[in-house]
């Protein structure tokens, strides 16, 4: 793919300051890379598109231009280029779903997509010969709420159809979308009225219809991955319906029934957010707030429990961002630091390598692997509290506004740099004097205004002994 470097139309020196800020990457089968996101450059956010190896060889690295802001939320590889969506500010309406064609020559194409109000585009699949795209609509629900809008677009990037899916009133979102044979499964949340709070929402849809469930407890429940079978779809995400933290990262078995949720978690704010099969397990990859910083969680889950967990600290916050198999093992990839961070391990989960790419000095030189030694009193199992309820979602034909733009593709210059990898257990007590040291840092005040009274009352006691 090193042809796609030739075919960048401007080379602006500045793109070496651009901060980036990636949302999501994929692991591809070839081993490769793809992380998309925006960067900051000269006080504007653009798209941002990267693809690199696991040795941290840059393939590509660019940012899109169309004048206005925006991001780039998915993208797919096709034989000659990439296909990538998200969003972009100022044209159609106050945001608009965001579709490009990345090709040999550089940009095929790109177009601004949507209503009068609010869309965006959150994940584009390949369907035979067309591209579905997966989107969030406010130009095109009922009574403000927030609905799915579902675009099947040619590979010239024409609108073939489109529908638009929801609950009038309520809010409908969507993360993920899968293929699944000749079928296509959407993985979202859902506020509508015959949830509590908000739960997790799977759309099956087939032959022109829509079949959705959702599954959740008693508080906000969030779908943002799914790894679809035959028989049952594995389904994770963050949860409010347990009692470990604010929120915890769960995984359940979906099929005709619930057969079963387990979460893992501490006092803070935890999920999951991406997964691959491994064998007759499955490796999850989310986030885990520990000591006021988010780091990356990497799990270990089959049908009995969770065998084993990891943490990853990268020294600042952590943006999990994709798990997969490469040649060499287990590939994740983490945000940290304006930066990719690549980490390699073996099958059984033991940390190899460790490469970040970025063009900054902030890039993380080292990191920690932390085995999660406490295991079994981070875990709980909500499958007694948790439902599943079929979900009725009214199905509308739409036309969505289409505006071409004008784009041009921006060098986006990064290095690699080797990442010292350590490892260990992770420690979740806090040693006896550190305990004291911050009692006495809290209580000090205190102190100092009793100590006075202390002294005195000693001095009587002492005389009137006397």
């Amino acid at each position: 793919m090193g042809w796609l470097l030739l075919t960048l139309l401007t080379v602006v020196t500045a793109a070496q300051l651009a901060q980036l800020q990636l949302v999501g990457a994929k692991v591809l089968p070839s081993g490769l890379v793809v992380a998309y996101g925006s960067a900051l450059l000269g006080g504007r956010k653009l798209p941002a598109l990267l693809v690199a190896s696991v040795n941290g060889s840059v393939l590509y690295s660019a940012l899109l231009d169309v004048g206005l802001g925006g991001a780039f939320l998915d993208v797919i590889a096709a034989d000659d280029g990439y296909y990538a969506v998200g969003y972009v500010r100022g044209v159609v309406g106050r945001q608009a779903i965001l579709l490009a064609k990345l090709g040999r020559s550089g940009v095929e194409w790109a177009k601004a997509l949507g209503g009068g109000a609010s869309d965006y585009a959150k994940a584009i699949v390949k369907l035979g010969d067309d591209y579905l795209v997966a989107c969030v609509t406010r130009s095109y629900s009922l009574l403000r709420g927030s609905d799915l809008l579902v675009l099947r677009v040619s590979g010239e990037g024409e609108v073939e159809e489109a529908w638009a899916l929801g609950v009038p009133a309520y809010e409908d979102f969507v993360e993920k979308a899968y293929v699944v044979g000749s079928d296509v499964l959407l993985v979202g949340t859902t506020w509508s009225y015959n949830v509590s709070f908000s739960d997790a929402m799977l759309v099956w849809l087939r032959n022109g219809s829509a079949e959705a469930v959702v599954v959740g407890g008693v508080d906000v429940d969030e779908g943002y991955i799914a790894l679809p079978s035959r028989d049952r779809v594995v389904l994770a995400g963050s949860t409010r319906s347990s009692g470990m933290g604010q929120s915890d990262a769960y995984i359940a078995m979906v099929g005709q029934t619930l057969y079963s949720v387990r979460a893992i978690g501490w006092p803070s704010y935890d999920g999951f957010t991406a997964a691959c099969p491994l064998n007759n397990s499955y490796i999850l990859l989310g986030y885990a707030t520990l000591d006021t910083r988010q780091d990356a969680l990497l799990v270990l889950a089959d049908d009995t429990g969770f065998p084993a967990a990891y943490v990853i600290s990268c020294g600042g916050d952590a943006t999990p961002l994709a798990v997969g198999h490469c040649e060499n093992g287990v590939l994740a990839a983490l945000s940290c630091s304006n930066s990719l961070v690549l980490v390699l391990f073996s099958p059984d989960l033991k940390p190899l390598s460790a490469v970040a790419l970025a063009n900054a000095s902030t890039a993380p030189t080292s990191l920690k692997v932390l085995r999660v030694s406490s295991l079994s009193r981070r875990c709980e199992t909500l499958t007694s509290s948790w439902t599943l309820k079929r979900h009725k979602l009214s199905v509308r034909s739409v036309t969505p506004l289409v505006k071409p733009l004008e784009a041009r593709l921006v060098p986006l210059n990064l290095s690699s740099v080797e990442v010292e990898v350590t490892t260990g257990d992770l420690r979740e007590g806090k040693p006896l004097p550190e305990l004291l040291m911050e009692v006495l840092e809290e209580y000090l005040p205190l102190l100092a205004l009793i100590a006075p009274v202390v002294i005195l009352v000693a001095l009587i006691l002492i005389l009137k002994r006397r």
